[in-house]
């Protein structure tokens, strides 16, 4: 292929399957769990995005929605009680609303010596041990190219 021919986009179809999962099994680079969250049936908003060239696939991209806590933001009054018990009522709900959008995943950004990260290990998150890095989709003047 000589990488000048124009990529083009594609959503992959069942016949894509087999080729696809040789190709991230043979990949040590992919995480077990990555593979794991990239199913159907472990999240329900995947899909498999696919480039090509020429009709042939160059690269395949499992993408699924997770829904991120943005923050948590506690009255300054409260007391140390109201802040817990507001945490353990938040978590269901986060939940349910996840749910309700076929969501499997709810995640949030902290730093391990910070309280509400250890009431969130506590609590069935788990710290990732990779980095994380993000872009964009909208770009900030808000016109999609």
């Amino acid at each position: 292929m000589s990488g000048s021919n124009k990529m083009t986009f594609r959503f992959a179809t069942p016949a894509d399957a087999p080729a696809f999962a040789e190709w991230a099994a043979k990949n040590p680079e992919i995480p077990q769990k990555d593979l794991e969250a990239s199913m159907k049936k472990n999240n329900p908003t995947a899909t498999v995005l696919v480039v090509e060239e020429n009709g042939v696939p160059l690269l395949f991209i499992p993408v699924y929605l997770t829904m991120r806590i943005a923050y948590l933001g506690f009255n300054p009054e409260n007391t140390r009680e109201q802040n817990l018990a507001a945490l353990e009522a938040m978590l269901p709900i986060v939940q349910a609303f996840a749910r309700i959008w076929h969501i499997n995943e709810v995640d949030t950004l902290t730093k391990s010596d910070i309280p509400v990260a250890q009431w969130a290990a506590a609590h069935g998150f788990e710290a990732e041990d990779r980095e994380l890095y993000t872009v964009k989709a909208i770009p900030p003047e808000g016109r999609v190219q």
